[in-house]
């Protein structure tokens, strides 16, 4: 009966464990929005408020990009900032970066520009 006691025990700390590790799992995206943030910051030196994934692009020859869309704060003035990053798909070799400023948060008519 003790042994019973102690294996179920043990089953539901490895599901625990299980759990946890699945909750603390970073979306595939995470590494180059960091990326994003710290080019974003070394350029633009302010504080990036928030940020938002826009997705990722399959192009020709193995290469990806990942979208961002950056919110910066500089004194009272935010603006937004797009980021691309390019890189290829085998090696995660970074292609290219490039940022532009955003003037309008509301692009495309959203309400709220970090739904």
């Amino acid at each position: 009966m003790r042994i019973r006691g102690l294996i179920v025990s043990l089953m539901f700390v490895m599901s625990l464990l299980a759990h946890s590790a699945a909750v603390l799992a970073e979306p595939d995206y995470a590494k180059w929005g960091r990326l994003a943030m710290e080019e974003a910051a070394k350029r633009f030196k302010t504080d990036i408020v928030d940020y938002k994934y826009e997705g990722k692009k399959e192009q020709n020859g193995g290469v990806i990009s990942q979208h961002f869309r950056l919110l910066l704060r500089e004194g009272k003035r935010e603006f937004g900032v797009a980021v691309t990053i390019w890189f290829h798909r085998d090696t995660e070799k970074v292609i290219r970066i490039q940022m532009k400023e955003i003037d309008d948060l509301r692009r495309n008519n959203e309400t709220d520009w970090l739904e």
